[in-house]
């Protein structure tokens, strides 16, 4: 099959396994195999440049948003002023805020110039933080071409985490309901974040780091019973410690009684935080999918998510990644989540019987019981369950088939 060199991708995030973001971009650019995809780098957080990338996607250029030697002196002066002149730290700070809106619009315009020469019909804009949004309504009013638009995290959160002023929040939030309403589709990672868009009347569809129909066929059950320990497993980045430390706290007083010792597998950077009591065995970083075969075989699966007030957008449209890693392992699923969460939804609706949250139950030993007692049979069972649910929701043919339609549709 010809390949059309027809996509350009633009993202602060390569399509590289090595960050969470990139794993769903190769996944998706990968799946996509008969285009080609042209890829622009706007590198803000100076990520290295050594990547792997898809046979279809090679880069095209890499627009780096740090300040040239001119800017980069004058920031160091204001801040020299600050530091001995702190009586004028509203216009200095005014003189820092012109600074870095001038050096991004010049990025910007840099990027919008190149996105429009270029001989590619359809731009793919994917969305993380304030820079990002308000480069993007630039290059997308410069290039004048059809664009798609992929978030991960509500911007509100981005923002909200670095601690920036709300008037500042809601003036990039503008811009983002701008780019929405322009977008062929925007593409997000949960059905609560659609829902929300739909009901503003935008275009949406939802695409995360899908399953494949290979890893769901290859994947056989493997089961390991250990008479004296629960062996619970926790995956991915760490961002909620508190409620991680609540999820172990729970598990430990629920397996006093049966005398079992705790041990947890961990996979994914340090947790930052220290269990006691238990046997922690960290396993550093795996691959997804062989990820997914070598947990399989334990009891129980982890899920802590952020209940602070803070958190609260980011709780009702994101869906975390390791919940998707737990299903297509089969695992019974101890979660601490907001009530209101998407993911805790989700999984009360379509997993309810392997699936509990201590914000609702916290004293939940028969389920924590019940697959130490759980016979082989009943395991393959609840496996194979959850292996339709992923197929159901987070499949290729679920997520990938509707964007390459619309994809299709556009070039």
């Amino acid at each position: 099959m010809t390949k059309n060199m027809n996509i350009i991708i633009v993202s602060d995030v390569p399509p590289d396994a090595r960050y969470t973001a990139g794993q769903v971009l190769h996944q998706a650019i990968s799946g996509l195999s008969e285009h080609q995809f042209r890829f622009y780098w706007l590198n803000q957080s100076r990520l290295d440049t050594q990547i792997s990338m898809p046979e279809n996607c090679r880069t095209v250029a890499m627009v780096g948003t740090h300040y040239g030697r001119v800017l980069t002196f004058l920031v160091r002066t204001c801040n020299f002023l600050l530091r001995h002149l702190p009586f004028m730290a509203r216009p200095i700070y005014a003189v820092k805020t012109a600074l870095a809106l001038g050096s991004l619009l010049a990025t910007a315009v840099k990027l919008g110039l190149m996105v429009r020469r270029d001989p590619a019909r359809l731009v793919w804009f994917v969305l993380q933080g304030e820079r990002p949004t308000i480069a993007y309504r630039i290059v997308s009013w410069i290039a004048r071409k059809p664009y798609l638009l992929q978030q991960w995290d509500p911007l509100s959160w981005w923002m909200g985490h670095r601690q920036y002023p709300g008037k500042l929040i809601r003036a990039a939030q503008g811009l983002l309901h701008r780019l929405e309403q322009g977008a062929l589709v925007n593409i997000v990672p949960s059905d609560a974040w659609k829902e929300k868009l739909q009901q503003d009347g935008k275009a949406v569809t939802r695409l995360d780091n899908f399953i494949s129909q290979r890893l769901l066929e290859e994947t056989r059950f493997v089961a390991v019973r250990d008479p004296a320990a629960l062996h619970a497993v926790f995956v991915g980045q760490f961002y909620a410690g508190a409620e991680l430390v609540r999820t172990v706290q729970t598990l430990q007083q629920s397996l006093q009684a049966s005398d079992r010792r705790l041990v947890i597998h961990l996979f994914g950077s340090n947790t930052g935080v220290q269990f006691e009591g238990c046997e922690v065995i960290a396993h550093g970083h795996l691959e997804r999918d062989a990820l997914i075969r070598r947990i399989a075989k334990w009891d129980l699966a982890l899920l802590p998510y952020p209940t602070a007030a803070g958190h609260a957008e980011t709780a009702r449209l994101s869906f975390p990644s390791k919940a998707r890693v737990y299903l297509a392992a089969g695992l019974p699923i101890l979660a601490c989540a907001p009530t209101f969460s998407g993911v805790h939804r989700f999984l009360a609706q379509h997993y309810p019987t392997h699936y509990r949250n201590i914000e609702v139950n916290n004293h939940p030993t028969a389920f924590i019981d019940s697959p130490l007692s759980a016979s082989y049979a009943s395991r393959v069972a609840r496996f194979q369950e959850a292996r339709r649910l992923v197929a159901a929701e987070f499949s290729e043919a679920a997520e990938l088939q509707p964007l390459r339609a619309i994809v299709g549709a556009a070039v």
